[in-house]
This record gives structure tokens, sequence and C-alpha cells, in this order.
């Protein structure tokens, strides 16, 4: 027997691409289904409802099977997953919306496309292999990783939200060019107002939910680390943020664990990651080895910086001017910036930016540590440099 919800997914889907408007309410009023089974159907068709017009959709619907079938006659599925609407693409491939009728859940499914050069599908599945040693509420889960009819896939937990790139750029359109602290969702707003004492600076509200929510992110990127994996790739547009404010670490595809002296699928001397965020020692394009978590610290930092000011820390009108600003430059502290912000939070954002990886904080839970003393105002641990020890540093 069908499973109710993939037959009444399959008749949704069919009425949206005839250009039918139909409304989920009423929809799930006549669908004859209650519970937990009416829940799900409700967020399966709120993800097609936040796909583009009918028109646009990249597939059609069609008929459920659990057997691997002919990719060209079939282009709407992978093995059992029934594809929606893309998700996103780079250079490893494509992230489609799928349905998995198996266990009536939606998931986000990638796809390996064969473009980019670094693009390989043993580095695909490798990433799920590293995800996959992982189980953490904020780090996507992997469902499951192989290959049909020669496409490599990885299933994944279907994370709802935006990015904090998308959240930072929707509040440098409202701040006019000038300092602010990332705005993000309002559902944890009273849990924010409950944990920050008065009087910690900027927007204490948004503060304290950025604070919180770097937090929480810091703690996540501990348990990568402890699993022996260094992220490589920490960046805005890798933390989803979802519509209950929760940090959702995204994209293991530049991994490395601690199994591999050196990354065997990476060109010898190739620089991987996103230039804006990436340490000293990545910019160099040093051997696996040269990289640690403290790595990871730093574009942490970045991206924290980023999202208190506004502004990056680092730049360069070409990408080997921003590289080696990286590499020589002290950014500008986050305070003298943002002015509003606490001077305790600037030392620890300060800190994670030290060029020499022995100056940043050992461990994502030391910073995650220090983030909780700043939000409750207590005392942090992190001092500032003495005069001498900077002038050591231009010797």
């Amino acid at each position: 027997m069908d499973d109710p919800i993939t037959t009444l997914l399959e008749s949704y889907l069919d009425r949206r691409l005839r250009g039918e408007s139909i409304e989920v309410d009423e929809f799930l009023a006549h669908a004859g289904i209650r519970g937990t089974e009416r829940a799900r159907l409700r967020a399966l068709l709120q993800c097609v409802e936040d796909a583009p017009p009918p028109g646009e959709l990249i597939l059609r619907p069609l008929q459920c099977s659990t057997e691997v079938e002919s990719s060209a006659s079939r282009p709407g599925t992978i093995g059992p997953y029934r594809l929606l609407r893309v998700l996103g693409s780079g250079g490893q491939g494509t992230v489609y919306l799928a349905h998995d009728p198996r266990l009536s859940r939606a998931l986000a499914l990638k796809v390996w496309s064969g473009t980019g050069r670094a693009a390989t599908p043993e580095r695909l599945l490798r990433e799920a292999r590293m995800a996959a040693k992982i189980d953490h509420p904020n780090l996507c889960t992997i469902y499951e990783a192989g290959e049909i009819e020669g496409r490599t896939f990885v299933a994944m937990m279907y994370v709802p939200g935006s990015t904090l790139a998308q959240h930072i750029e929707r509040t440098r359109g409202r701040a006019a060019g000038g300092p602010a602290v990332v705005a993000i969702p309002e559902s944890n707003r009273e849990d924010a107002e409950q944990a920050v004492p008065p009087a910690l600076g900027a927007n204490d509200d948004d503060l304290a939910m950025v604070l919180i929510l770097f937090e929480k992110a810091a703690r996540a990127l501990h348990a990568v680390h402890e699993a022996g994996i260094v992220h490589r790739d920490v960046k805005p547009s890798n933390l989803m943020i979802t519509p209950e404010g929760e940090p959702v670490w995204l994209d293991f595809g530049l991994a490395r664990d601690g199994e591999s002296s050196a990354l065997a699928l990476t060109v010898t001397g190739e620089i991987l990651g996103s230039p804006a965020y990436m340490s000293p020692e990545q910019t160099r394009g040093g051997s696996g080895s040269e990289i640690d978590r403290r790595s990871d610290l730093f574009s942490f930092g970045v991206t924290l910086y980023e999202s208190v000011t506004l502004r990056r820390p680092f730049d360069g009108l070409t990408r080997e001017a921003l590289l080696e600003a990286i590499r020589a430059v002290d950014a500008q502290e986050a305070s003298a910036v943002n002015p509003d912000l606490p001077g305790n939070l600037s030392i620890v954002v300060s800190r994670c930016l030290e060029r020499e990886p022995r100056r940043r904080f050992s461990t994502a839970l030391e910073l995650a540590d220090e983030l909780g003393r700043v939000r409750r105002r207590e005392p942090i641990l992190t001092r500032l440099p003495r005069v001498h020890e900077r002038l050591a540093r231009w010797i």
C-alpha cells in the first residue's frame, strides 16, 4: 500500500505544476490525516511553498518507488529519493530538497556534479564519512551516502532557515552602511532577555542572541575537533540559523581528519577555503598537518567579527592582496569599528584573530566558555598582550 503522505504530496505537487493556487490549510483540511502524519505533511508542503513559482520548479512529481530506476527515464528521482527543488549548488555538486517516501521525511540530497577543480566523488563520500562520525544537535546529520547508477550522493538532514551570511546581508541593508550587530530570528528573544544582564552594550537583545548563537556554534565546533576533524571552511554561509534561532554547521567538504597526514585528494600546494575567512596558515597553502583546530578558530573569529560589526576584518582589492592582508596585517579591533560593543568581547575576538596559532584559544570549548563570560558580564580569562609582547611581534 502506498504511503498516504507520499500520495498526498504527489497530488499537491501535481496540482501546483498545473498552475493551481492552493492553500496549505485548506488542502490539509481535506487530506483525511491527523496528528503526527498531518504535521509531517504540513512540513513537506511548507518546503514546497518556499520553492520558486510553479513554472520554475525544476522537476515534475513522479510515482514513488523504492527500487533504483533509470535516471534518464525518471529525472525527478535518485533511487528512492524524490527531488523537489534546488537548494543550492557549488564546486562539489548540487543540493536538492528531496522527499524520502520510506520514512515520509524531507531531507537535503547533495549530488556530485563533476564540476570544480577540487570536486571528486571520493571527496563527497569522504565528507559524508567525516560528518557521520559526530552526533551533535548543532551539526547537520548524515542519513546515507553512496552511489546509484554512477551518481554519487549524500542524504542529510534538511535544515530550514537562513544562513548567517544571509542574516548579515539583511542587517547590512537595514543598517545604512553603519556598524551594527547582526539581527537573527526572534524566536529566542525571550531566552536572550533572560540570559543577559542589563547594560551588556550595543543593542542588548541582539548582542545577547548573537553571543548565545556563537557560544553554541563554538561548542559544536569543539565536538568536531574532538572527533579528530578540522573543518577548514568555517564561514557565515556554512552556518545555518533555524527559525528557532539554533545554529547548525553545514558542509564538511574541505574537512580533514587526524588519520590523514595530508589531504591526498587535494593538489599539493592548492589553497582551499573561502579567502576572506582563511587563517594565515591556510593562505600559505601548507600541508594538512600544518592546519589544525586553531585554524578553524581563526575563521570562527572572522565570522564573529563580521557578525558584530557588519564588516570583515581583512580586505584587499585582489585575491592576493586579501591573502597578504590576512598574513601580515593586524585587524582593527572590533570595538573600534562598533564602539557599542563591550570591550571584553573585542578582546576575545582579537585573540581568535592572532596570526600565530599558539596565541589563539587552544580549543573551541575554551572560546565558548569565554563568550559565556562576556554574555554574563563576568571577568574573562583572556588578557591583552603587554606592550613588550606587541613590540616583539615586529622585531
